[in-house]
């Protein structure tokens, strides 16, 4: 017995001996690093991430997932051919039932068919946005950069839109020490865009911009920039009312956008001054003599004012908003809030592509004037339920000139958005929108009436969307 328990016992403590031996031949000769210091939240300039392994740079990944179905009604749609020529089928709408009219070759006429264009649209959209923040002592040296993909069938808006799928940049800039590089907003429009998914009357609906921007800051919330603007997002020149191509000599000059900008507690003002160079070639492709082009400067001021209204507010966190805009330009048609698409809901809009210069006779060119004003408001009825309403009023004018195009084009266009958030995050947005739009265009001074075909210069339409987004 003796020896049984000298043999257990010299066991026992010979396996202590050997596990402390292995457990100590096991340890590293230095201390390894918490999980915390590979992962380390940040937050710079109000940029909340986690830092890059091995650098001093906060990085924030997020973006977002969108289903969105749309519907607009269907309505007759409307087309003017140009002056001498004749009455003839829209390639675009289906042929009109009856005999055909008979051709007008002497003046301009309108044409009517019910296009054939979609009435109901779904699409599936994805953002990827990567910003990054670094101190500095010039300040944060900020990026931001955002991908969007597209899955679309019909889009409730487009004339025999097809299906469409696709990734693309939405924007990628860097700023520093008062300098913005990169693809951005245009400063021009300092108070931005409406709150609907169609855009309003405001110069936003260029979208981003490649450009070169420096900002002043001053005391008191007030603020100064000087920018460098590409000119794509504001250029008009596409093709006139006869559908016949501006042909662009190339790009000689950016933009020149100046922004002034005030921010304090009970809302922001803007003011915005752009200077854009239209250089075109139209009269020598359709083989006119006496037509030379032509290089001209355009110009568009903007104004905006932004109310905070905290104590309509039902959500604590963010107040309610109410804000004014008003634009006027000169030969720059996107600087007052225009494009060929905003003016049109569900195929219904204008009879002409308005352009920043318009030739109507051989070297005789017209510069447009134009004007929009505009106003949203967004009403938090509780954190989870939101309302926000807008309209806005464009009016062109070429003057007297043009006699084979409308020289004048009135619209309005209103809308609302409605926002449930059924989560406490606010992760996750049901949204519910419509828009309305009614153009007005006057008769060309070279219209010929014609009882069979009358001029139809009024248009108007609706579109409503519903709206499932994810941000993360």
């Amino acid at each position: 017995m003796t020896l049984i328990k000298s043999i257990l016992l010299g066991t026992a403590a010979g396996m202590v001996v050997v596990s402390g031996a292995a457990q100590a031949a096991d340890l590293p000769t230095k201390k390894a690093a918490p999980a915390a210091d590979y992962v380390k939240i940040c937050n710079v300039n109000g940029m909340a991430g986690f830092i890059i392994p091995g650098s001093d740079t906060c990085l924030k990944i997020g973006g977002f997932v969108l289903g969105l179905y749309s519907y607009g009604n269907l309505k007759t749609q409307y087309k003017l051919n140009a002056a001498g020529t004749g009455y003839g089928p829209d390639p675009t709408l289906p042929p009109l039932p009856g005999p055909p009219p008979t051709p007008d070759l002497t003046g301009a006429g309108a044409i009517t068919g019910t296009a054939g264009r979609d009435s109901f649209g779904m699409s599936a959209r994805v953002g990827l946005n990567f910003d990054t923040a670094t101190n500095t002592a010039y300040g944060p040296l900020v990026t931001s950069v955002q991908i969007r993909g597209n899955a679309s069938s019909g889009d409730g808006s487009g004339i025999g839109q097809a299906t469409g799928n696709g990734f693309a940049l939405d924007h990628a800039w860097i700023s520093w020490a008062g300098i913005t590089a990169g693809n951005h907003g245009s400063f021009y429009n300092g108070l931005g865009e409406g709150n609907l998914w169609d855009d309003y009357y405001t110069p936003d609906t260029g979208g981003n911009a490649a450009l070169l921007a420096y900002t002043a800051t001053f005391g008191g919330g007030f603020s100064a920039t000087i920018a460098a603007e590409s000119t794509d997002g504001h250029r008009a020149n596409v093709t006139d009312g006869n559908q016949l191509t501006n042909v662009y000599h190339g790009i000689q000059y950016p933009d020149a956008v100046v922004n002034l900008d005030l921010k304090q507690g009970w809302g922001e003002v803007s003011l915005s001054a752009a200077a854009h160079n239209s250089n075109i070639l139209l009269g020598q492709e359709r083989g006119e003599p006496g037509s030379s082009g032509i290089n001209k400067w355009g110009y568009g001021v903007n104004g905006g004012v932004k109310f905070n209204l905290p104590g309509f507010s039902g959500d604590p966190k963010n107040p309610d908003t109410i804000t004014f805009q008003g634009d006027y330009s000169k030969g720059a048609l996107k600087l007052s809030g225009y494009s060929a698409g905003n003016v049109i809901e569900n195929g219904n809009g204008t009879l002409f592509t308005f352009v920043d210069q318009y030739e109507y006779l051989p070297g005789v060119w017209a510069s447009p004037s134009a004007w929009s004003a505009a106003a949203n408001m967004v009403h938090h009825f509780s954190p989870q339920l939101s309302l926000a309403p807008e309209i806005s009023y464009l009016s062109i004018n070429y003057g007297s000139g043009p006699t084979d195009i409308s020289t004048k084009l009135t619209s309005w266009k209103g809308g609302a958005i409605a926002h449930w958030y059924p989560l406490s995050s606010s992760a996750l947005d049901f949204r519910f929108e419509v828009m309305y739009t009614r153009t007005t265009e006057s008769t060309p001074a070279a219209f010929i009436p014609n009882p069979a075909q009358p001029f139809v210069g009024t248009s108007d339409g609706f579109i409503a969307r519903v709206g499932v987004e994810r941000d993360f």
